[in-house]
């Protein structure tokens, strides 16, 4: 029996639900930028492009610092946050298409 797997494979593409924090540390001043923390500890970045002109923390703002829940569906990316650590110097980050941030 013989098996091929695709290189390019992307996983599951059905919408997958989390629980967490939003949080937001601006980038400019040593901080890292917009990230979400699962309640199992796993931090996401979002893929979604925010309208030009407004920054993340204004976008985000009733969601920061609160418990949410998450539907997303996951790209199969990884990448960086925006901080001033070179991307080769840090664990890379599960990148999430988010389809619904709502309050828990």
């Amino acid at each position: 029996m013989f098996f091929a797997c695709k290189k390019d494979a992307k996983p599951n593409t059905g919408n997958l639900i989390v629980t967490g924090v939003l949080t937001y540390s601006n980038p400019a001043i040593d901080g890292i930028g917009l990230t979400y923390t699962t309640h199992n500890g796993e931090s996401l970045l979002f893929k979604n492009e925010i309208p030009a002109g407004i920054a993340p923390d204004i976008y985000y703002k009733d969601f920061l610092g609160i418990p949410t829940i998450l539907t997303f569906l996951d790209t199969g990316e990884k990448g960086c946050t925006a901080g001033l650590i070179p991307c080769d110097e840090q664990t890379k980050l599960r990148i999430v298409d988010v389809i619904k941030l709502e309050k828990q």
